[in-house]
């Protein structure tokens, strides 16, 4: 398959943004997006049918001018590590200065809400589905996404470099997934620890069997002497 390489997001836009009306949201009702995993070798096949490469750079655009979520006032792009990838993975938070109003926004609320997760599969323009797309090793592609979910814990716009957001979402990355594993430690410990109580009963179920073995050895002793 050829891949045709786009410079800017405005190159695939399905047409000129629309302005929508602010949502209304409370002071308790989340605004910031986490996509754990933006693939490295994710494809997107347009309404024109052109493939091009989905870069990460481009995710401001289509979410805010595809998808038409909302106004992003920053992304913080990291890199974490991950036990099916040999090579960091790119994940991304999303802020934004406010949501639209529009049923694109209402819809992915509701499933946020719902089921915790969305999976991006692409976009639809006037009927016709535009994917993600993932090459495979044979030269044939199969579909792609990247899962959206909420993000609990938005780290605060502060005065200073961006690059200072990014290294703010890299520790709260290393936070959530240190949390993580100091819980399956937990677990793995107290597995162990159920383990090993399990074999000291059987142990002294079977130290009682070999007495009953021993005392009916003597008995028989005794009855043939």
């Amino acid at each position: 398959m050829s891949e045709q390489v786009y410079n800017t997001v405005e190159e695939f836009i399905i047409e000129p943004p629309t302005e929508f009306e602010q949502m209304m949201l409370g002071e308790d009702e989340w605004t910031s997006l986490y996509i754990p995993v933006i693939p490295d070798n994710l494809l997107l096949q347009n309404h024109y049918d052109r493939v091009h490469k989905f870069y990460p750079k481009y995710l401001h655009g289509f979410i805010e001018k595809v998808l038409r979520i909302g106004k992003i006032r920053r992304i913080d792009f990291v890199d974490r590590q991950i036990q099916n990838s040999p090579m960091p993975v790119k994940a991304a938070f999303v802020h934004f200065e406010y949501w639209y109003n529009s049923v694109q926004s209402r819809n992915l609320r509701e499933k946020l809400d719902t089921y915790g997760q969305f999976r991006q599969k692409g976009y639809t323009y006037k009927g016709k589905r535009s994917s993600f797309l993932i090459p495979q090793p044979d030269q044939t592609v199969k579909f792609g996404y990247f899962d959206i979910r909420i993000n609990h814990a938005p780290i605060d716009e502060v005065e200073c470099d961006r690059n200072i957001h990014q290294l703010y979402a890299e520790n709260l990355i290393l936070e959530k997934e240190l949390g993580k594993a100091t819980e399956e430690l937990h677990k793995a410990n107290v597995t162990i620890d159920e383990l090993q109580c399990q074999i000291n009963a059987m142990q002294c179920h079977l130290d009682e069997q070999y007495k009953q073995i021993d005392q009916m050895r003597k008995s028989c002793d005794n009855d043939t002497s």
